[in-house]
């Protein structure tokens, strides 16, 4: 007989997921604040290619450890109430990742591609509302 999936151990996967993206999130904000108080005041032709790049690297950790996330999602075993939401908060993570890698895309070679950071920033709040959906949906789920 196959043994069903422990919900506890589920949500406490997703839990560490969700807290590990905010965690990163904050750490690379201040980096994202600079290109977009940049692009907001029209000063982009300002930063340095050396801003640009420290940017960069800081952006691609980030990517990084989501993409590492992606990978850890595919292997949760949801319990069978929960197969649905799991697999939309597995494309919704996916999709954020992919709007992040966007975004490191638009800041490499030390220049900034101001419209595909653009387009980015507006996929991963997208991408962001989704995935909290999907951890309410979870939340609810526990209640019942």
């Amino acid at each position: 007989m196959k043994k069903q999936a422990n919900l506890g151990v589920f949500m406490n996967k997703i839990n560490g997921i969700v807290g590990q993206t905010e965690e990163v999130g904050t750490s690379m904000h201040p980096s994202f604040e600079i290109i977009r108080k940049a692009i907001d005041e029209g000063v982009v032709s300002e930063l340095s290619s050396e801003t640009i790049k420290e940017v960069y690297e800081v952006f691609s950790k980030g990517v990084t450890t989501y993409q590492e996330n992606v990978e850890q999602i595919k292997t949760l075993k949801a319990p069978v109430k929960l197969m649905g939401i799991q697999k939309k908060f597995e494309s919704s993570y996916k999709k954020y990742t992919q709007a992040c890698a966007d975004m490191l895309a638009s800041v490499a070679d030390g220049k900034v591609d101001v419209e595909a950071f653009n387009t980015s920033e507006k996929a991963q709040e997208v991408a962001t509302d989704e995935i909290s959906k999907c951890v309410s949906r979870f939340a609810m789920a526990l209640m019942r």
